[in-house]
């Protein structure tokens, strides 16, 4: 126990040196989205930190003792509340949680918390069963507020002590406003959810014939509740087809029971177990509807639910699919779960064409995910599919539901994610006309946690393990690596790992060009909790290593593990050794960037690879065909780092008639004002978001690199490879980089700009790829 207290010990005061000096501009609730994904309770002292200048436990007991006196940053603290409260991994988080924002609330007013805020605290006193309390914070915070309405269900729910007719007046009032007619309860039945009684509603009668197939396996007494609530439906023409997923003759009497409930139950029976969407694609082809619609064989569809989603249907030829909302809710029908809002789009109330999915190969072959990935699909290849945004499916939740062990408040298991990357790469394709929309097994790559049977894959030689999400210097190099080093020959895969240090609001799945290569079938792509064997994994960044939750493991082993030691703050040697002995039990070597980092290292008492790592590039994947550049004048752009105020223009750069058009790019903000030094009025401001990089690159022919920026290398030797100079008031011999003075005489040369190209390609040879791949080569011990 010491030992792991002397890690977090460590951890945190390493964070708090890296992150306290940017707290100014980071995004509050990025920052807490960051914690509850990395479940990490280190992140809790960077908190207490950024909000009273003390570590976790002292900034409790100073609240505690004596309100807020000490704390300097309320905010911040508003953070600490939610992230402890939400990730919820000691004993005492909820009670903890409380008390902070019960200090915060006392101080500032109820309502003086952002409304994230207001809800979480709400939710935190209900599970804490001070009802008294949050009925009173409701009234005075959220009063006339959507999520206070849900709120007050819960609060009057007569399983937990409440009214029985106020939470009968609330919950009827919850479906009222969205003009559908409520269900009352059977209070007489086993739970409250097997209690629910469909609500009178006209019949309709003709129609197309719709197909509902509801899937089971070892159902229990809610696969008739979900029966029953199909057939209550007002929408009459249809067929009920309930396949069970082999669950074997004690369930016999269950299935015969759901098939004598009415003449149009039809159960078909598989002899092996495949799982939910295998089952699914099984009564697809039992369908004899057009129309084809999912059910779950524990939960409840509203009696106006296939009525509804049919309108789009018959009002639109052109409507392939549609969907409604879903709430999700306890047996007890208690809506709020610790930090899930409890409405959300219902991905298996997906009702189709059924000739049109079936030409598209039906749901890929997973356990789970595979509804999502069917929407994605269906829209990326064309077809239009409409939501329709009523609450018609009512989800039960138990600790047995399928997914509910891969979804916690802000995280979701890392198949999950991984998975959807997959997908989200192959719909790219579809979109472009690149790929087929077919599911033939060929994609997505679907992890083990999640397949319907893991695949038997060879053992890889190397695994690259980085953050690959987003468009960076660092996921475009080891992209690069990875595809150079799979058409060398070896069997390649790449592995999601979040890089904690730059904080995000949504659960972002792996990107880019890693993921095109897997789309592709140059790498693969693997789940950190896969059962993969490597020869060697490869971190490509060692801050991925330093908030790793203290109960993560992983399925991937390896012969050998590397870590890439950059220049980069934000890591430290024995944390990140502690880490991957954590999660792969084998000592980890380090491969330095830089003679600076390998003395860091050396000074820590690491294990070195005698080699060094340095930035590479792929010159064949940024080459350009040769602009028109000598028919118009020459262009310059920029590319900002994080930074607020005004960025100001390097002077002699866009002054003259011959200087054309500017372009700045914002790498990760938008400059607040106008670009100083500036006389051009076509000077343009962009954001990231706003102009894809390469096409910033082909749009310049001189790159002004902010020495604010990370992997300032990497990107001089991606535009020295496109055949853009480089420059930057202070090169300090990095590779690729024209001083600032020879750009400035050549400036209004187009002769002597390219001249300056061809110098800064000269060194690239020193920097291609295929000299990482080598070092990589001699690391596996694999024969070259």
């Amino acid at each position: 126990m010491t030992g792991t207290a002397d890690r977090s010990t460590a951890v945190a005061r390493q964070v708090v040196e890296q992150w306290s000096h940017r707290f100014a501009e980071f995004d509050h609730e990025a920052v807490e989205r960051t914690a509850l994904r990395t479940r990490s309770t280190d992140v809790r002292e960077v908190l207490a930190h950024a909000a009273a200048g003390r570590g976790f436990a002292e900034t409790l007991a100073l609240v505690a003792a004596g309100g807020l006196e000490h704390v300097h940053e309320p905010r911040w603290l508003e953070s600490l509340a939610l992230v402890v409260g939400l990730q919820d991994l000691e004993e005492s988080d909820t009670a903890d949680a409380c008390a902070l924002y019960r200090a915060l609330a006392l101080a500032h007013g109820p309502t003086w918390l952002e409304l994230r805020h207001r809800i979480a605290y709400a939710e935190l006193l209900l599970i804490a069963d001070e009802r008294q309390e949050a009925a009173a914070f409701v009234d005075a915070a959220l009063d006339g507020v959507d999520q206070g309405k849900f709120l007050r269900v819960d609060l009057h729910n007569p399983a937990h002590g409440g009214d029985p007719a106020a939470w009968t007046d609330a919950w009827r009032q919850r479906f009222e406003e969205r003009g559908l007619p409520a269900p009352t309860v059977d209070e007489s039945a086993a739970t409250r959810f097997d209690g629910l009684v469909a609500p009178r509603v006209p019949v309709r009668t003709g129609g197309p014939f719709v197909s509902v197939v509801m899937t089971a396996f070892r159902p229990g007494a809610d696969l008739l509740v979900a029966a029953r609530s199909i057939l209550a439906q007002s929408w009459r023409n249809l067929e009920l087809i309930v396949v069970d997923d082999a669950s074997g003759p004690e369930f016999d009497d269950v299935l015969r029971a759901v098939e004598g409930l009415d003449d149009r139950v039809e159960v078909v029976r598989l002899e092996t177990n495949g799982g939910t969407y295998r089952a699914r694609n099984v009564g697809i082809e039992h369908a004899r509807g057009s129309i084809v619609a999912g059910m779950d064989s524990d939960d409840w569809s509203h009696p106006l639910r296939l009525e509804l989603q049919l309108r789009p249907f018959l009002d639109d030829p052109d409507v392939v699919a549609t969907r409604c909302r879903a709430w999700t809710v306890s047996p007890a029908l208690h809506l709020h779960r610790r930090g899930v809002w409890p409405e959300r789009w219902c991905e298996g109330s997906l009702m189709f064409r059924r000739d049109i999915v079936r030409a598209l190969g039906g749901y890929v072959d997973a356990r789970k995910s595979a509804d999502s990935e069917l929407v994605g699909r269906l829209r990326a290849a064309g077809r239009t599919v409409v939501d329709v945004p009523l609450p018609l499916w009512i989800t039960r939740i138990t600790p047995e539901t399928l997914s509910r062990a891969d979804f916690r408040a802000g995280w979701h298991h890392p198949a999950r994610v991984t998975m959807r990357g997959s997908w989200e790469g192959w719909h790219a394709r579809v979109r472009e006309g690149a790929r087929s929309a077919v599911a033939d097994g060929s994609s997505p790559h679907v992890p083990d946690r999640l397949a319907a049977a893991p695949a038997v894959e060879p053992r890889y030689d190397l695994v690259l393990v980085g953050d690959w999400r987003f468009d960076t210097p660092a996921a475009r190099q080891w992209s690069e690596l990875a595809g150079s080093a799979a058409r060398a020959g070896l069997r390649v895969a790449v592995c999601q790992m979040d890089d904690p240090w730059t904080p995000v609001k949504p659960i972002w799945a792996p990107a880019g060009a890693a993921v095109e290569l897997a789309t592709d079938g140059v790498v693969g792509l693997v789940s950190l909790d896969d059962a993969r064997a490597a020869r060697l994994l490869l971190v490509v960044d060692a801050r991925s290593l330093v908030l790793v939750d203290r109960a993560a493991s992983s399925g991937l082993r390896a012969d050998r593990v590397a870590v890439v030691g950059s220049a980069v703050q934000g890591w430290d040697a024995p944390t990140c050794e502690r880490a991957a002995q954590q999660l792969w039990g084998v000592p980890v070597t380090w491969l330095p960037t830089s003679a600076a980092v390998r003395s860091r290292l050396l000074a820590d008492g690491a294990a070195l690879h005698h080699r060094e790592l340095a930035a590479t590039v792929d010159p064949g994947a940024w080459r350009r065909a040769p602009a028109v550049r000598h028919r118009r004048p020459a262009a310059v752009g920029a590319l900002v780092g994080r930074r607020e105020g005004r960025w100001t223009v390097p002077g002699g750069l866009d002054r003259g008639p011959e200087a054309g058009t500017a372009v700045v790019h914002v790498a990760d903000r938008l400059v607040e004002g106008r670009v100083e030094g500036s006389r051009r009025r076509d000077l343009a401001l962009l954001r990231g978001s706003d102009i894809p990089y390469r096409e910033l690159l082909a749009l310049i022919d001189v790159l002004v690199l902010d020495p604010g920026l990370e992997q300032v290398e990497r990107i001089a030797l991606e535009c020295a490879a496109a055949g853009v100079v480089v420059t930057a008031e202070t090169s300090d011999g990095m590779p690729g980089v024209v001083p600032w003075r020879e750009v400035q005489r050549a400036w209004s040369d187009a002769r002597a700009l390219a001249r300056l190209r061809s110098q800064a390609a000269i060194g690239l040879e020193a920097h291609a790829v295929t000299t990482a791949v080598a070092t990589l080569h001699e690391l596996i011990g694999a024969e070259r």
